[in-house]
C-alpha cells in the first residue's frame, strides 16, 4: 500500500472517522484500513519506546 494512503487512513482516524467511513472514503477494506493503522500504532509505539530509551539517561543526567 501507499504510504500516502496510510497518511490519509491516520488523518481520517484522528480526525474521528471510524473504520468504515475510512474504508468508503479510500475505496479499500475494512480489514485494509484495521490492519494498516494497527501497524502504523505499532510502528509509532516502538519508535516512541526507542526514543524514551535515548533519552533516558540525558534525562537522568540533568535531574542529578
Amino acid at each position: 500500500m501507499q504510504p500516502e494512503l496510510e497518511q490519509k487512513m491516520i488523518q481520517l482516524q484522528l480526525a474521528g472517522k471510524r473504520y468504515e467511513e475510512i474504508a468508503k472514503i479510500l475505496d479499500v477494506s475494512k480489514s485494509s484500513v484495521r490492519n494498516r493503522l494497527s501497524r502504523a500504532k505499532n510502528r509509532l509505539k516502538t519508535w516512541a519506546a526507542a526514543w524514551e530509551e535515548a533519552n533516558a539517561s540525558e534525562i537522568k543526567c540533568c535531574l542529578w
